[in-house]
């Protein structure tokens, strides 16, 4: 598989704000983050269906050394990262749709309507 990577403008936001947060606690440490960021991701890239799918269709990857993970949709020939969130704020992905509590907030956050409506890899 020759996959493009892709990130949602919200997701690339989250990574340069955690970059930014630990660069300014440690000098050198949002660099050390962004590295891992980049590395994982090139990792899902080389093998996009290593990491399970999730509820919600979205695959997940945890940031080594960070309490952050990565958050994708693999859609055909494109890998869509749609977070790069900090692990202690959310149980579960936003997009887990099987996930009552967070129906309401699926039906009101225009980002979440965004991931859920993109065509599937069938």
């Amino acid at each position: 598989m020759s996959a493009v990577l892709e990130f949602l403008p919200e997701a690339k936001c989250d990574a340069e704000e955690a970059t930014r947060f630990y660069e300014q606690r440690v000098s050198g440490l949002g660099a050390r983050f962004r590295a891992e960021v980049e590395s994982v991701c090139a990792a899902i890239v080389r093998q996009p269906l290593l990491w399970s799918e999730r509820s919600g269709g979205y695959r997940r990857v945890n940031i080594p050394g960070f309490p952050y993970y990565v958050a994708y949709f693999i859609r055909g020939e494109r890998i869509i990262v749609t977070a790069v969130g900090h692990a202690g704020r959310a149980a579960e992905h936003p997009c887990a749709a099987s996930n009552p509590v967070l129906a309401l907030w699926l039906q009101s956050c225009p980002l979440a309507r965004r991931v859920t409506e993109l065509p599937s890899s069938d």
